[in-house]
């Protein structure tokens, strides 16, 4: 798995299938390769978010795209291909998906509208290797589907009649001024906010302990979250999660941001 702090859902699931979860290290490129191929040649799959690493927020670089296709070719293992909030990208152009480099066919690219329209609609999808196409739809027809025929047909008709990218169109332009919003109250409180290019989240780095700091915030009333909560194995500097994506005005950003300092304040 990408990164030593990592979406914390996912690591029972992986593991109650039998299998073993190494973390790699990741840099300002997103998760180091090189270091994953030289502490773990045995491994077989890697998993993933390259658009945004999740917590932190730092792209997968062009370079190491490729360099974990070649890894994955030349090892015969899979590469699980997590795009899930890809859409909100404020800064520059978004680099392209694994699978639309994936000329060995060797990349399973999920996706979601969780983030991109609203979680209740709780749909999301596989883009598999050809030669898999025929598995995964045999194993799909064995398990219920939890979403009604006709909100599947209604969200490909607002996809093809160009609803959804006016959509995104649109939102990436609210979420990236409500980021801007909180960064600088924040900042103007005396915290630091880690730089990044998209996601819906930001980082705030704290020193002491952040578990502690996210239980003050939390009894204060704000949804925040502790880094170290994340991580899988090893230890590491420490931070606060949040959203901005709620935030509608810069008085708020600041009302939130002085809130946060009384409530963490030693």
């Amino acid at each position: 798995m990408d990164g030593r702090s990592g979406y914390p859902f996912i690591r029972p699931v992986v593991e109650a299938g039998q299998l073993a979860v190494d973390a790699i290290p990741v840099d300002d490129e997103g998760m180091d390769v090189g270091w994953g191929q030289r502490h773990h040649p045995q491994a077989r799959f890697a998993l993933l978010t390259p658009a945004h690493q999740s917590p932190l927020g730092v792209a997968l670089s062009l370079p190491r795209r490729r360099q974990l296709l070649a890894w994955a070719a030349e090892r015969d293992a899979w590469i699980i291909e997590d795009d899930y909030d890809s859409e909100f990208r404020y800064h520059g152009k978004p680099l392209p998906p694994l699978k639309s480099l994936d000329a060995p066919q060797r990349v399973i690219y999920a996706g979601t509208f969780s983030k991109s329209m609203f979680p209740a609609l709780r749909t999301a999808w596989l883009v598999v290797p050809t030669p898999l196409v025929a598995r995964f739809h045999q194993t799909a027809e064995r398990q219920s589907c939890t979403v009604p025929t006709l909100w599947q047909q209604t969200l490909a008709d607002f996809i093809q009649q160009g609803h959804f990218w006016r959509h995104l169109k649109k939102m990436r332009a609210s979420y990236s001024q409500r980021r801007q919003w909180l960064e600088s109250a924040l900042q103007a409180q005396g915290f630091q906010v880690t730089p990044q290019l998209g996601g819906i989240q930001l980082v705030m780095s704290v020193s002491g302990d952040d578990r502690l700091l996210a239980r003050r915030a939390v009894v204060a009333g704000l949804a925040v979250q502790a880094l170290s909560d994340w991580r899988i194995r090893h230890a590491g500097e420490g931070g606060l999660l949040m959203s901005f994506t709620n935030i509608r005005s810069p008085a708020m950003a600041d009302g939130l941001a002085r809130r946060l300092r009384e409530a963490i304040a030693i």
